[in-house]
C-alpha cells in the first residue's frame, strides 16, 4: 500500500514524536529518575512552593499517587516538604541542592536534544515549520469532538 502525502506527513510527525521521546528517556536515565518522578521534579522546579494537590491536578492523577512519588523523591533527598506557615496541615514542596543538580543536568539534556533536532535549520525554516504545526493544531482543535 502506497501512502498518500497526507499519510506520509502524519506518519512522520508520529515517528518524530516517538523518536524524540525515546531519545529523551534514554538520556534522562542518567539522572537516575523514572519519567513520572522526573516530570514531577521539573514541575516543582517551575512552580515554586507548589502543593501536592496542584501537582495532582496538573498531572490528572490522585493525590495518593502524587504522595507515593513525592515520598520517593523526599527519601532520595531531591525535595523537601515544609509545612505551610499559615496552616500546618499543608506542605509546600521545595527542591534541594541534590534535586537542583538533576534539574540542571536535565535542562542541558533538553537543550542538546533541541539543538540536534533543529541542526541546520535556519530561523526562517523554524518560522515556516512552526507555522505549519500551528495550522495543524488549529485544524485539529476546530474539529468537532
Amino acid at each position: 500500500m502506497q501512502l498518500t502525502k497526507k499519510n506520509r506527513a502524519f506518519h512522520l510527525v508520529i515517528q518524530v514524536c516517538h523518536d524524540h521521546k525515546d531519545l529523551l528517556e534514554s538520556k534522562l536515565r542518567a539522572t537516575g529518575l523514572y519519567s513520572t518522578n522526573h516530570r514531577m521534579l521539573m514541575f516543582i522546579s517551575k512552580n515554586k512552593s507548589c502543593s501536592q494537590k496542584e501537582i495532582a491536578e496538573d498531572f490528572k492523577v490522585s493525590t495518593a499517587t502524587v504522595a507515593v512519588n513525592l515520598k520517593k523523591m523526599d527519601n532520595a533527598g531531591l525535595i523537601e516538604r515544609k509545612p505551610l506557615e499559615d496552616d500546618n496541615r499543608y506542605n509546600v514542596l521545595e527542591i534541594t541542592p541534590k534535586g537542583q543538580k538533576i534539574i540542571d543536568k536535565s535542562e542541558e539534556i533538553f537543550k542538546s536534544i533541541d539543538d540536534k533536532m533543529f541542526e541546520d535549520f535556519t530561523d526562517e525554516d523554524l518560522e515556516i515549520f512552526t507555522g505549519y504545526l500551528e495550522r495543524i493544531e488549529s485544524n485539529l482543535n476546530s474539529y468537532d469532538k
